[in-house]
């Protein structure tokens, strides 16, 4: 999937206030000198991902270079995304509209919001693999407290960083004891995470304005549908989609094509996504819509979209959008009342 060049740049940037060249952080990303001058350029999620394989191979501490990147990530750095989160009346619906429209974002990791008792829990799953995945997800964690800060006039109090590697042998050495007067952090834990009360959820925000907010999300929904513009045979897997049914497997696609399973997935990863992303992205948008109709059983939907049954879909539209389909048919509801 295209992105914005404006997170390599910060690495770059931040690669350079520790003595690294831009030779060396850009070394077979393919991301030209011109490029990275250019704030409208784009580039695909493989060339982000050698830029920070290059740093990881090259600062050997995935911890404190994650601290230290994710840092740089001020909520203004991710555009009209970071306004629309500033502008949410709370938490809650920061996160959730945050979630909805990650695909804005620079981040490689899937991102969840889950209630565990009376603690809410973001939790953070790499989508990549090997030694970049630890600096994936120390950036991308780092980068939420940072959103946080922004967000509140104050500190969040009380909460809990959660990590799956273990503790650094010279953790005592990252200055981390003002963070951990408002919290602490674990390790060796089953899953990456962010963790805090679940009162916080429904604390206003200090900026919150209902008329930016909207504008800012609707913004966001036309920057999204722009990113995930099918063209090609991604657009021809939509069309087929569309007309025999969500259900419709690789193979079959492939056959109404004219070609083999196999030239189909090499033409897909030639515009930069593959067979899942395009299904889920075409499954995605008509679950809005008959989500939005309102009169339609979540069972129903879960037909017509091919899953084998209500939950299946409800865990799928969750992982899309980061709430439930139940929560989003009710946000459209309240839009539309408002």
């Amino acid at each position: 999937m295209q992105r914005s060049i404006n997170s390599v740049r910060l690495i770059v940037e931040f690669g350079s206030s520790i003595g690294l060249s831009h030779e060396q952080l850009l070394a077979g990303s393919s991301i030209s000198q011109s490029q990275l001058g250019d704030a409208n350029s784009h580039i695909n999620d493989e060339q982000e991902l050698i830029v920070l394989f290059n740093l990881a191979r090259l600062t050997q501490d995935p911890f404190a270079t994650g601290k230290a990147l994710g840092s740089c990530y001020q909520l203004t750095s991710y555009g009209i995304w970071g306004y629309a989160l500033l502008a949410s009346p709370n938490l809650h619906k920061a996160i959730e509209m945050g979630l909805r429209y990650v695909d804005l974002t620079y981040a490689f990791c899937h991102i969840e919001l889950l209630q565990e008792a009376d603690k809410a829990r973001i939790v953070f799953t790499p989508k990549c693999t090997g030694e970049v995945a630890q600096l994936v997800v120390y950036r991308d964690m780092w980068a939420l407290m940072v959103i946080q800060q922004d967000l509140f006039a104050d500190d969040m109090a009380h909460f809990t960083l959660g990590f799956q590697s273990p503790k650094p042998t010279n953790f005592s050495q990252y200055g981390l004891s003002k963070l951990l007067d408002n919290g602490k952090i674990m390790f060796d834990q089953s899953d990456n995470y962010v963790e805090f009360d679940w009162q916080y959820l429904d604390m206003p925000l200090p900026r919150g304005n209902y008329a930016t907010a909207t504008m800012c999300e609707q913004q966001c929904q036309a920057l999204l549908e722009q990113k995930q513009s099918l063209s090609g045979v991604a657009f021809e897997i939509r069309r087929l989609m569309l007309k025999y049914g969500m259900h419709v497997s690789m193979e079959f696609v492939a056959e109404k094509l004219a070609m083999t399973s196999r030239t189909l997935h090499r033409q897909l990863k030639a515009q930069h996504t593959n067979w899942r992303t395009v299904r889920d992205n075409v499954r995605c948008a008509m679950a809005e819509e008959l989500l939005a109709a309102g009169n339609i059983q979540l069972e129903e939907i879960a037909e017509r979209l091919g899953f084998s049954d209500g939950a299946n879909f409800s865990h799928a539209f969750k992982r899309w959008r980061g709430i439930s389909p139940l929560q989003f048919k009710k946000s459209q509801f309240v839009e539309g009342v408002k």
